[in-house]
């Protein structure tokens, strides 16, 4: 049976199994896998480098054979588009950021999307509440363009706060995309160390869980741990958290919240070698029960943005994939690249 990526994308959201269509066909293999070499070399080797050479490479197994809502794959800065002018970068208008895909004109919203979808591969899609407010745009924006995402076939998952908002602003948004069948991940809020204290963490944890889990939606939430500090194990806590709730250190902030949270976006410092990115995730990882997921966020997305002609696309999918082999088991996917050593999406 001949499927198109969007027909095989709907049967597998419907747990009917893997077609035979996806992956699409492989993009440019990714380079040679770096060497040690002590300090980090210029670009765009800078993307993904190793100090020492002490990382792991082997493909993790049990990595699912088609589209799952657990496993990510996908890039929300980093895909550079042709024909995409609309992108938001001044100095590569191609490159693809997929919170702003809110304010692209339809027709490059359209063209952007069937990209990554469609020849990239990717399955899902990150849009945000707060970045869709910043464009300066609302909820009809959200709802149109997560439209477009779901006939593609992706996965959307939305950034519901940041800035030290509490979860229940972002209900009504919520509500809306959630009853038009828009919604498959909650993420409480992008970056939320740097905006919350740990007992508004937990709290916003712990609302998310309560409207999601009810409505079948995954819960997640994004840390900028890899700048190093208290959230640098995708955890926090305080003695506010420990008189509450028993939460004093990572172990106990993972086994409290094991029935509240289904995953974490554990962001990376994009200058790192991929030794310490590795080192960093399994530090991360072990102390998350399964099947909690985690998802390596970021891995040279910032730097992409900020230098797009030096840092470049393949050297950071170069990143995301090697950041997934860290877990032999397949427990880590990839935010920013998920293209595989042979250029085919994961």
């Amino acid at each position: 049976m001949t499927l198109t990526l969007t027909e095989y994308f709907a049967l597998a959201q419907a747990d009917s199994g893997p077609p035979t269509s996806w992956p699409p066909p492989p993009r440019e293999a990714l380079p040679p896998n770096p060497q040690a070499s002590g300090t980090q070399p210029p670009c765009p080797e800078a993307s993904c480098w190793s100090a020492n050479g002490d990382y792991l490479r082997a493909r993790p197994s049990n990595i699912p054979n088609h589209p799952d809502r657990r496993f990510h794959r996908g890039n929300f800065c980093g895909v550079r588009v042709p024909g995409l002018v609309e992108g938001g970068n001044d100095k590569d208008p191609s490159l693809m950021i997929t919170w702003d895909l809110v304010r692209y004109s339809p027709d490059q919203r359209q063209l952007a999307i069937n990209y990554y979808a469609g020849v990239c591969g990717y399955t899902h899609v990150v849009l945000s509440r707060p970045q869709t407010i910043n464009n300066g745009l609302g909820l009809d924006a959200l709802v149109t363009t997560a439209q477009v995402c779901k006939a593609a076939g992706l996965f959307v998952c939305v950034a519901a706060v940041s800035d030290g908002d509490p979860f229940s602003v972002a209900v009504p948004w919520l509500e809306t995309l959630a009853a038009n069948g828009l919604l498959d991940v909650v993420c409480f809020a992008w970056q939320a160390d740097k905006w919350y204290p740990p007992q508004d963490i937990v709290q916003g944890v712990l609302d998310n869980r309560a409207w999601s889990h009810p409505r079948g939606l995954l819960t997640t939430i994004h840390w900028g741990g890899g700048y190093g500090g208290w959230a640098e194990s995708c955890a926090c806590w305080s003695p506010e958290t420990e008189a509450q709730w028993g939460i004093h250190d990572r172990w106990s902030f993972q086994s409290v919240l094991a029935s509240s949270l289904d995953g974490h976006y554990g962001q990376c410092n994009t200058e790192q070698s991929i030794d310490e990115v590795q080192s960093w995730l399994l530090k991360a990882l072990v102390a998350m029960p399964e099947p909690m997921f985690l998802v390596g966020a970021e891995m040279d997305a910032q730097a992409e943005y900020d230098d797009p002609h030096q840092r470049l696309e393949r050297w950071g999918d170069q990143k995301g994939y090697l950041a997934m082999c860290a877990d032999p088991s397949g427990r880590i996917s990839a935010l920013n690249g998920e293209r595989g050593p042979d250029g085919q999406v994961v």
